[in-house]
């Protein structure tokens, strides 16, 4: 859980420290609502979050009491997939040192380049129930004969982990937005391409165990890895080409909890389906929990009723219109959206012992 005592005892946020109280206490009850609790060695809660220039102070620095918040939110996830973390880490490092001892992180580096916007990617996981498997990199397309080989805006960040008996390597994207049929061409094909690599990546990996175990060397099925493909793909909707260029002829399917709740869109207005969470389906070794959601904590923090006390902070117009873009750069534009794993296969390879 974050750690809460530097609240009290910050001289920045003295006066302030009963209001931001009383908005983490309403996050703490909502989040506990709507998000299943989390538990030892049956479950993972994943999520993914965009959390907007993180840290570009575009329209002012992040108050104290975001800080706070976000790590309320992050706190109830084992796992978090975030885009959008910039070049200087300060801001990401008070983020985390909020979060407390049993929270850690990897990162990648950044991407260079005006697309690539300086953005790194990173996971915060919960190290009491996600372990770090040793594996990172940035994803790479190889080169394509007689043709112009596709290289990603802002490079694709795959990290292997373990959770119970679930072993996955996770790849967090964030997607070309661009405008226009050359903007829209680009993003759809670095969504394609991002899943189809995987794809193969995938299907080498099972194809290595199975020549193994037809030699008798020391393989077993548990061995392969799960693949998870998320992150902020800006997709539109789903009946839109982005949408089918990530599940389209690419094995890969959204979580099933996401499907069956039909979730509105991961952005503000809720009318965009830009973030998304997806399986490479394979074998019995991934099983989706049935809940998910979308989590929108401006009816929580920052919200409209809240603009009076904050107009006095706001670096800019002083009108209801800034306020409500103002307040995405202290949070985010993107809602996190997160899923349930199973975790515990412990029955099933009992079972398969003959």
């Amino acid at each position: 859980m974050p750690y809460y005592p530097g609240l009290k005892h910050n001289p920045q946020i003295s006066d302030e420290k009963v209001f931001i109280r009383d908005r983490i206490v309403l996050l703490k009850d909502k989040l506990s609502e709507t998000i299943p609790q989390k538990t030892v060695d049956d479950t993972l809660l994943l999520a993914t979050w965009n959390i907007r220039e993180f840290d570009s102070e575009k329209y002012g620095p992040r108050l104290e009491s975001t800080y706070y918040y976000m790590a309320e939110i992050i706190s109830h996830f084992d796992i978090v997939a975030i885009q959008e973390v910039r070049d200087d880490l300060t801001a990401f490092k008070k983020l985390m040192r909020i979060l407390g001892n049993d929270w850690d992180y990897i990162a990648s580096d950044i991407t260079e380049g005006k697309a690539g916007n300086g953005e790194r990617m990173a996971f915060v996981y919960d190290k009491r129930k996600v372990r770090f498997t040793c594996m990172a990199g940035e994803l790479v397309l190889p080169e394509k004969k007689g043709g112009k080989t596709l290289q990603f805006a802002r490079t694709p960040y795959i990290v292997s982990f373990q959770s119970g008996w679930f072993k996955f390597n996770i790849t967090t994207a964030h997607a070309y937005y661009g405008k226009g049929k050359p903007g829209m061409k680009r993003r759809i094909d670095e969504i394609r391409e991002a899943a189809l690599f995987l794809k193969k990546r995938a299907e080498r990996e099972t194809k290595m165990i199975q020549d193994k175990q037809k030699k008798k060397e020391l393989a077993s099925r548990w061995d392969n890895y799960s693949y998870v493909l998320l992150g902020d793909f800006n997709i539109i909707n789903r009946e839109d080409e982005t949408y089918q260029a990530l599940t389209k002829g690419t094995s890969f399917v959204i979580h099933d909890g996401v499907l069956k709740h039909n979730l509105e869109g991961t952005n503000v207005k809720r009318d965009m389906f830009y973030d998304q969470i997806a399986f490479l389906k394979k074998d019995d070794h991934l099983e989706m929990g049935d809940k998910a959601g979308v989590f929108d904590f401006f009816n929580y923090v920052f919200t409209e009723d809240d603009f009076s006390y904050y107009k006095p902070k706001i670096k800019g117009q002083k009108t209801t219109k800034f306020y409500k873009e103002w307040r995405t750069y202290q949070m985010s534009d993107h809602l996190p959206l997160w899923v349930e794993m199973k975790i515990n296969f412990s029955r099933k390879y009992l079972e398969a012992i003959k």
